[in-house]
């Protein structure tokens, strides 16, 4: 965390259009939501969709340490796991790109919700020993959708948008993970571990599958360069 920041000190503001409102003021904000949610449907259908992955991962992530204590892993092992798993991801997102240039976007849109699905139905059903295969597929969509959608999301939005459009975004998967986490977490705790990621694979397909049906369907809006 602290190399972290000291990178963050090389870091230049690029040139940029200037908002009409001043930023961080009520009415630019308030602005960038109308535009967000009622002047672009791709890009609500977008932000939505995205947001949705988000949280199922995130939900997951919560999950890791009771699965991996349910699975015989012994705690002492756990970190080294999870750096493994991390550097999993990063790997993952590196590649992003090369691996959307293949898949395409349809392709790589439908992905993250077929993996995430099928990770917890796995994770519901699947005996002990997958449970590190299944927490691969999970830091892989982590690792994939993260670059895809800020690229997807930037190259939508004008630039003098971008920051906020995708803080907005970051902002409504926790909010749905605050939202959901508590229940999943109780059926957890009083219907065990599977019931709570049949119940997660169900919400989250349905969910992400309108919102992703109804993405796709829409009219193809021209990228922003």
């Amino acid at each position: 965390m602290l190399l972290a920041t000291l990178l963050s000190l090389t870091l230049v503001e690029p040139r940029r259009k200037k908002f009409e409102h001043p930023e961080g003021s009520l009415k630019g904000i308030l602005s960038i939501l109308r535009y967000s949610f009622r002047g672009n449907s791709r890009l609500r259908g977008m932000i939505l969709y995205a947001s949705l992955i988000s949280a199922s991962t995130l939900t997951m992530f919560w999950f890791w340490q009771p699965y991996f204590k349910s699975a015989g892993l012994p705690v002492a092992l756990f970190g080294a796991v999870f750096a493994g798993l991390q550097f999993w991801m990063s790997f993952v997102s590196h590649q992003a790109h090369r691996i959307e240039g293949i898949l395409g976007e349809k392709i790589s849109l439908l992905s993250f919700l077929v993996l995430v699905a099928f990770g917890y139905f796995a994770a519901a059903v699947a005996p002990p020993w997958a449970a590190f295969p299944v927490a691969t597929l999970f830091f892989l969509v982590r690792g994939f959708n993260t670059p895809l959608f800020g690229d997807y999301v930037n190259r939508l939005v004008p630039s003098d948008r971008r920051a906020t459009v995708l803080s907005l975004q970051a902002l409504l998967g926790r909010l749905i993970f605050a939202i959901y986490g508590p229940l999943a977490g109780w059926i957890a705790d009083s219907r065990g571990l599977p019931s709570a990621f049949a119940v997660s694979g169900g919400l989250f397909a349905f969910l992400g599958g309108t919102c992703l049906f109804g993405l796709l369907h829409r009219k193809k809006l021209a990228y922003r360069r």
